[in-house]
């Protein structure tokens, strides 16, 4: 009956070992690919160009181009009577006068905050692709560039 008890004891220990190492190792797998994503983040923020036409009636053009990456990117655009790009408001602004999608979303910054979390209208695009991005007279229109889960760039357009 000891040897019975003393190879369950032992079992459970291996049992709670494997879970420990476990539980470690995908700990450590998603810090790890976390620093990798804001590491590649901020690489693409560093080559990150955006040229900003003349305001033509309500709209305005604007190319967006990065020297690190060509893929696809996530616009939001919205007014605000706050020249202030991380003071956010639900009055979005039209991309290409064509109807945005929708979906909950967690924003961050560059410095790893979180810079939005919550339902969010976007447009999905690509770098290189001219934008026709709507102005409202008194309002300024702030453009978020964003690759995956991180604003990479920004653009406040009076």
């Amino acid at each position: 009956m000891e040897s019975v008890t003393s190879f369950i004891l032992v079992m459970a220990t291996v049992v709670l070992g494997l879970v420990a190492v476990g539980l470690f190792a995908s700990y450590g797998s998603i810090t790890y690919a976390n620093t990798v994503s804001l590491k590649q983040a901020q690489e693409y923020s560093a080559g990150l160009r955006i040229t900003v036409g003349k305001v033509d009636g309500n709209e305005v053009p604007v190319l967006i181009n990065d020297y690190d990456y060509n893929g696809s990117i996530y616009l939001v655009a919205f007014y605000s009577k706050y020249n202030n790009p991380n003071y956010f408001t639900s009055q979005y602004a039209e991309i290409n006068s064509t109807a945005s999608l929708s979906g909950n979303a967690k924003i961050n910054s560059l410095n790893n905050g979180i810079l939005y979390e919550g339902q969010i209208s976007y447009y999905k695009t690509y770098t290189g692709d001219l934008q026709l991005v709507s102005v409202k007279p008194g309002y300024y229109t702030i453009l978020w560039i964003i690759i995956g889960y991180y604003e990479v760039g920004y653009e406040v357009i009076q």
